[in-house]
Protein backbone atom coordinates (compact mmCIF):
# COMPACT_ATOMS: atom_id res chain seq x y z
CA UNK A 1 0.00 0.00 0.00
CA UNK A 2 1.35 3.40 -0.97
CA UNK A 3 -0.20 6.80 -0.34
CA UNK A 4 0.26 10.06 -2.18
CA UNK A 5 0.61 13.28 -0.20
CA UNK A 6 0.44 16.83 -1.52
CA UNK A 7 1.09 20.32 -0.16
CA UNK A 8 -1.66 22.92 0.07
CA UNK A 9 -0.50 24.75 -3.06
CA UNK A 10 0.19 21.55 -4.99
CA UNK A 11 3.89 22.34 -5.55
CA UNK A 12 5.17 19.36 -3.55
CA UNK A 13 4.06 15.76 -3.93
CA UNK A 14 5.32 12.78 -1.93
CA UNK A 15 4.64 9.10 -2.53
CA UNK A 16 5.16 6.97 0.57
CA UNK A 17 5.18 3.20 0.87
CA UNK A 18 3.20 2.84 4.10
CA UNK A 19 4.75 -0.52 4.94
CA UNK A 20 8.44 0.22 4.44
CA UNK A 21 8.30 4.01 4.47
CA UNK A 22 10.33 4.26 1.32
CA UNK A 23 9.38 7.33 -0.67
CA UNK A 24 9.68 9.45 -3.79
CA UNK A 25 9.01 13.16 -4.04
CA UNK A 26 8.76 16.01 -6.49
CA UNK A 27 8.78 19.69 -5.61
CA UNK A 28 9.39 23.13 -7.07
CA UNK A 29 11.96 25.54 -5.68
CA UNK A 30 12.45 28.95 -7.26
CA UNK A 31 10.48 27.80 -10.30
CA UNK A 32 12.59 24.67 -10.85
CA UNK A 33 11.50 21.06 -10.45
CA UNK A 34 13.45 18.82 -8.06
CA UNK A 35 12.71 15.14 -7.54
CA UNK A 36 14.33 12.33 -5.62
CA UNK A 37 14.07 9.41 -3.25
CA UNK A 38 13.70 8.87 0.48
CA UNK A 39 15.47 5.82 1.85
CA UNK A 40 13.90 3.45 4.41
CA UNK A 41 14.80 4.63 7.89
CA UNK A 42 14.04 4.29 11.59
CA UNK A 43 10.33 4.23 12.42
CA UNK A 44 8.81 4.89 15.85
CA UNK A 45 5.16 4.51 16.83
CA UNK A 46 2.28 2.94 14.94
CA UNK A 47 0.20 3.71 11.85
CA UNK A 48 -1.47 7.08 12.15
CA UNK A 49 0.80 8.18 14.99
CA UNK A 50 4.40 7.56 14.08
CA UNK A 51 7.66 9.22 13.20
CA UNK A 52 10.25 8.43 10.53
CA UNK A 53 13.91 9.40 10.61
CA UNK A 54 15.70 8.86 7.32
CA UNK A 55 17.60 10.57 4.51
CA UNK A 56 16.88 11.91 1.05
CA UNK A 57 18.72 12.54 -2.19
CA UNK A 58 17.61 14.30 -5.35
CA UNK A 59 17.98 12.55 -8.68
CA UNK A 60 20.73 14.42 -10.61
CA UNK A 61 19.57 15.46 -14.02
CA UNK A 62 15.97 16.25 -13.07
CA UNK A 63 16.72 19.97 -12.96
CA UNK A 64 17.36 20.81 -16.61
CA UNK A 65 17.03 24.57 -16.78
CA UNK A 66 20.56 24.92 -18.16
CA UNK A 67 23.54 22.65 -18.99
CA UNK A 68 25.25 23.70 -15.76
CA UNK A 69 22.36 22.26 -13.74
CA UNK A 70 22.22 18.80 -15.30
CA UNK A 71 23.97 17.27 -12.28
CA UNK A 72 22.41 19.52 -9.63
CA UNK A 73 21.17 17.79 -6.51
CA UNK A 74 20.61 18.11 -2.77
CA UNK A 75 20.91 15.44 -0.08
CA UNK A 76 20.57 15.25 3.68
CA UNK A 77 18.24 14.23 6.46
CA UNK A 78 14.50 13.63 6.21
CA UNK A 79 11.99 13.34 9.04
CA UNK A 80 8.22 12.91 8.96
CA UNK A 81 5.53 12.84 11.62
CA UNK A 82 2.34 11.05 10.55
CA UNK A 83 -1.04 11.76 12.18
CA UNK A 84 -4.69 11.37 11.18
CA UNK A 85 -6.93 14.41 10.73
CA UNK A 86 -10.54 14.25 9.56
CA UNK A 87 -10.14 10.65 8.48
CA UNK A 88 -7.03 11.00 6.36
CA UNK A 89 -3.27 10.86 6.83
CA UNK A 90 -1.33 14.07 7.36
CA UNK A 91 2.47 14.36 7.29
CA UNK A 92 4.67 17.02 8.81
CA UNK A 93 7.70 16.49 6.57
CA UNK A 94 11.11 18.12 6.95
CA UNK A 95 13.95 18.10 4.41
CA UNK A 96 17.31 19.19 5.87
CA UNK A 97 19.84 19.52 3.04
CA UNK A 98 23.43 19.16 4.21
CA UNK A 99 25.27 18.84 0.90
CA UNK A 100 24.87 18.72 -2.88
CA UNK A 101 25.75 20.47 -6.11
CA UNK A 102 24.10 23.81 -6.89
CA UNK A 103 21.78 23.04 -3.98
CA UNK A 104 19.81 26.12 -2.88
CA UNK A 105 18.75 24.64 0.45
CA UNK A 106 21.95 23.67 2.30
CA UNK A 107 21.59 24.81 5.90
CA UNK A 108 17.98 25.90 5.29
CA UNK A 109 15.58 23.13 6.38
CA UNK A 110 12.18 23.03 4.68
CA UNK A 111 9.15 21.86 6.67
CA UNK A 112 5.84 21.21 4.90
CA UNK A 113 2.39 20.00 5.89
CA UNK A 114 1.36 17.34 3.38
CA UNK A 115 -2.14 15.86 3.19
CA UNK A 116 -3.09 12.49 1.72
CA UNK A 117 -4.25 13.28 -1.83
CA UNK A 118 -7.50 11.35 -2.16
CA UNK A 119 -9.05 11.21 -5.65
CA UNK A 120 -11.46 14.02 -6.52
CA UNK A 121 -14.37 13.40 -8.91
CA UNK A 122 -15.25 15.80 -11.72
CA UNK A 123 -18.47 17.84 -11.88
CA UNK A 124 -20.39 14.79 -13.09
CA UNK A 125 -19.01 12.70 -10.26
CA UNK A 126 -16.75 10.63 -12.53
CA UNK A 127 -13.25 9.44 -11.67
CA UNK A 128 -10.98 9.64 -14.70
CA UNK A 129 -7.25 9.03 -15.01
CA UNK A 130 -6.74 12.78 -14.84
CA UNK A 131 -8.66 13.62 -11.67
CA UNK A 132 -8.22 10.50 -9.54
CA UNK A 133 -4.83 11.63 -8.23
CA UNK A 134 -3.17 8.39 -9.29
CA UNK A 135 0.21 7.91 -7.72
CA UNK A 136 3.59 6.95 -9.09
CA UNK A 137 4.76 3.37 -8.70
CA UNK A 138 7.29 1.94 -6.32
CA UNK A 139 9.98 0.81 -5.90
CA UNK A 140 13.11 2.44 -7.24
CA UNK A 141 11.67 5.29 -9.27
CA UNK A 142 9.86 3.29 -11.95
CA UNK A 143 7.31 6.11 -12.21
CA UNK A 144 4.35 4.02 -13.31
CA UNK A 145 0.87 5.41 -12.85
CA UNK A 146 -1.48 3.55 -10.51
CA UNK A 147 -5.12 3.93 -9.63
CA UNK A 148 -5.88 4.67 -5.97
CA UNK A 149 -6.02 1.31 -4.18
CA UNK A 150 -8.80 1.44 -1.61
CA UNK A 151 -12.46 2.30 -2.30
CA UNK A 152 -15.82 1.84 -0.58
CA UNK A 153 -19.23 1.17 -2.08
CA UNK A 154 -21.66 3.99 -1.29
CA UNK A 155 -24.53 3.19 -3.68
CA UNK A 156 -27.75 3.48 -1.68
CA UNK A 157 -30.08 2.31 -4.46
CA UNK A 158 -29.24 -1.37 -4.02
CA UNK A 159 -26.43 -3.84 -4.79
CA UNK A 160 -23.66 -2.44 -6.99
CA UNK A 161 -23.10 -4.56 -10.08
CA UNK A 162 -19.57 -5.59 -10.99
CA UNK A 163 -19.49 -6.62 -14.65
CA UNK A 164 -17.21 -8.85 -16.73
CA UNK A 165 -16.44 -5.75 -18.84
CA UNK A 166 -17.81 -2.19 -19.00
CA UNK A 167 -21.56 -2.48 -19.71
CA UNK A 168 -21.17 -6.27 -19.83
CA UNK A 169 -22.84 -9.11 -17.96
CA UNK A 170 -23.02 -8.96 -14.18
CA UNK A 171 -20.32 -11.11 -12.57
CA UNK A 172 -20.99 -10.28 -8.91
CA UNK A 173 -22.47 -7.57 -6.71
CA UNK A 174 -21.24 -5.46 -3.82
CA UNK A 175 -23.25 -4.12 -0.91
CA UNK A 176 -23.15 -0.60 0.44
CA UNK A 177 -20.20 -0.34 2.82
CA UNK A 178 -18.17 -3.06 1.12
CA UNK A 179 -14.54 -2.19 0.53
CA UNK A 180 -13.07 -2.90 -2.88
CA UNK A 181 -9.53 -2.74 -4.18
CA UNK A 182 -8.52 -1.52 -7.62
CA UNK A 183 -7.26 -4.40 -9.72
CA UNK A 184 -4.83 -4.70 -12.60
CA UNK A 185 -4.72 -6.95 -15.63
CA UNK A 186 -2.41 -9.91 -16.14
CA UNK A 187 0.11 -7.75 -17.96
CA UNK A 188 0.65 -5.70 -14.82
CA UNK A 189 -0.90 -2.55 -16.21
CA UNK A 190 -1.27 -0.06 -13.44
CA UNK A 191 -4.29 1.95 -14.61
CA UNK A 192 -7.56 0.43 -13.45
CA UNK A 193 -9.74 3.12 -15.06
CA UNK A 194 -11.24 2.15 -18.40
CA UNK A 195 -13.78 3.64 -20.76
CA UNK A 196 -17.04 2.09 -21.89
CA UNK A 197 -15.16 0.88 -24.98
CA UNK A 198 -13.05 -1.36 -22.68
CA UNK A 199 -9.85 0.50 -23.55
CA UNK A 200 -7.34 1.79 -21.01
CA UNK A 201 -6.20 5.37 -20.82
CA UNK A 202 -2.54 5.68 -21.72
CA UNK A 203 -0.45 7.30 -18.93
CA UNK A 204 0.48 10.16 -21.27
CA UNK A 205 -3.16 10.87 -22.11
CA UNK A 206 -4.38 12.77 -19.07
CA UNK A 207 -7.52 14.10 -20.72
CA UNK A 208 -10.98 12.71 -19.90
CA UNK A 209 -11.83 12.92 -23.61
CA UNK A 210 -9.39 10.05 -24.19
CA UNK A 211 -11.94 7.74 -22.55
CA UNK A 212 -14.93 6.79 -24.68
CA UNK A 213 -18.09 7.02 -22.64
CA UNK A 214 -18.40 6.72 -18.88
CA UNK A 215 -15.32 5.54 -16.93
CA UNK A 216 -15.22 2.14 -15.21
CA UNK A 217 -12.82 0.77 -12.62
CA UNK A 218 -11.36 -2.73 -12.68
CA UNK A 219 -11.48 -4.32 -9.22
CA UNK A 220 -9.30 -7.02 -7.69
CA UNK A 221 -12.25 -9.39 -8.28
CA UNK A 222 -11.53 -9.04 -12.03
CA UNK A 223 -14.77 -7.26 -12.82
CA UNK A 224 -15.76 -3.64 -13.40
CA UNK A 225 -17.82 -1.04 -11.52
CA UNK A 226 -18.78 2.45 -12.63
CA UNK A 227 -16.10 4.91 -11.53
CA UNK A 228 -18.49 7.53 -10.17
CA UNK A 229 -18.91 8.92 -6.66
CA UNK A 230 -22.58 7.89 -6.73
CA UNK A 231 -21.37 4.30 -6.51
CA UNK A 232 -17.84 4.30 -5.04
CA UNK A 233 -15.65 6.69 -3.08
CA UNK A 234 -11.93 6.51 -2.22
CA UNK A 235 -10.79 5.60 1.27
CA UNK A 236 -7.80 6.90 3.12
CA UNK A 237 -4.97 4.51 3.91
CA UNK A 238 -5.83 5.24 7.55
CA UNK A 239 -9.00 3.16 7.09
CA UNK A 240 -7.07 -0.07 6.47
Amino acid sequence: MASSYVSANGSTRLLLDEKNWYGEYQTQINGKVWAGEITPGRILGHTGNRAMYSSFKDNPGVVLESPDEVNSFCSGGFTAIQTVENGRYVLKARWSASEGKNCPGVGQPITLRLVEALPIADKKGDYFFENSKEWYGLPNGQNEFHTWDLWQVVDASGPLSCRVKPNGKIMKTYRRGDRITAGYDGRGHASAILGADNKETHPSALNPSSIKGAPWMRTSDKCFVRANRQYIQPLSGSKI
